[in-house]
């Protein structure tokens, strides 16, 4: 998943969902006030978050401080109903350093189902938890992480760059990701290069996580590698853009998800998944409004920077 993209999402997709949404579901009065949205695209120019711009109230509310408390209550009520499970993006990444056990344990205090995170190899073969090529970017050290060491990275600092109190946090090895995670959330794993199969083994076998955690690629050949030697193992086709041959590939590999960037994601796009019987996720959404959109559209998971967006109900890992 992209490291810099804002998080406010241009898709004119999501916000006059929401209204549809509203209009078909919610009570009239609520209507009047999520149908708003639809006469204000031309303003707000299809941005998620329902931060709408206007020139005046609408003739719902008699002020901008009851029309914004209103539109919240709508959104509230429909993410309470939804079945939408919140993924904390690299940990709960808004809060603490990226994926680190800062973030995977600050996640987890939120109550968060599920704690994705990004998975790199060391120069001596040590499957570690990054997600840029280089230790630039997170770190107080440079290079790239395929030709530094274990020992290389335990020098670096990963947590300052996001404030003093993290001062020393390190960069964990995927085994001590899992220790933090397994058995309080579903580890979800994006592998951002090829990892041998009996290593993957070897490391989630210890946190019983063979049957619960989730692998994510870009890569099909990744995807395909881990689906043949570990077919316990529910696998996750990850894509920028949506095309039509998406589907076709996430079924021959074996996936049960499709995850799309949260630009990409639409009505009919959404249903094509389900209607190929495949789970559809999408990232990376920090706005309530963008969120509920998704829902209504049936998007089950969110990748998220902020977990406690969502009031996700934490259900077995297998359901999801």
């Amino acid at each position: 998943m992209h490291p810099n993209r804002s998080h406010t999402v241009r898709n004119p997709h999501l916000l006059p969902n929401f209204a549809t949404l509203a209009r078909e579901r919610l009570p009239r009065w609520e209507a009047g006030i999520a149908g708003y949205g639809d006469s204000s695209r031309g303003t707000a120019a299809g941005v998620c978050q329902l931060n709408l711009a206007f020139t005046g109230p609408p003739r719902y509310c008699k002020s901008v401080l009851t029309f914004a408390l209103a539109v919240g209550f709508v959104i509230l009520k429909h993410m309470s109903n939804a079945s939408i499970m919140a993924i904390a993006h690299r940990g709960a990444s808004a809060y603490a350093p990226e994926n680190t056990v800062a973030a995977f344990d600050e996640a987890i205090r939120l109550g968060c189902p599920a704690v994705e995170l990004d998975v790199r190899l060391t120069s001596d073969g040590v499957p570690v938890v990054l997600h840029d090529e280089t230790v630039d970017r997170t770190t107080n050290g440079s290079g790239r992480v395929s030709e530094l060491s274990r020992i290389d990275l335990l020098r670096l600092d990963a947590g300052s760059w996001k404030h003093p109190r993290f001062a020393g946090t390190r960069i964990p090895t995927l085994d001590e990701a899992l220790h933090a995670i397994a058995g309080l959330a579903l580890p979800v794993l994006e592998l951002k290069v090829p990892l041998e199969s009996s290593v993957l083994r070897e490391i989630l076998e210890p946190h019983d996580a063979l049957a619960d955690a989730v692998v994510l690629s870009f890569e099909p050949a990744i995807i395909a590698a881990v689906r043949r030697d570990l077919p316990s193992l529910r696998v996750g086709l990850l894509a920028e853009t949506w095309h039509s041959s998406l589907l076709r590939r996430a079924l021959d590999l074996g996936a049960t998800l499709v995850v799309l960037d949260v630009g990409a994601v639409a009505q009919a796009v959404a249903d094509a998944v389900h209607k190929a019987g495949l789970r559809l996720w999408c990232y990376t959404v920090n706005d309530a409004g963008a969120a509920a959109a998704c829902g209504a559209m049936g998007v089950s998971g969110i990748i998220t920077d902020k977990p406690d967006l969502i009031r996700s109900r934490k259900r077995h890992a297998r359901s999801m």
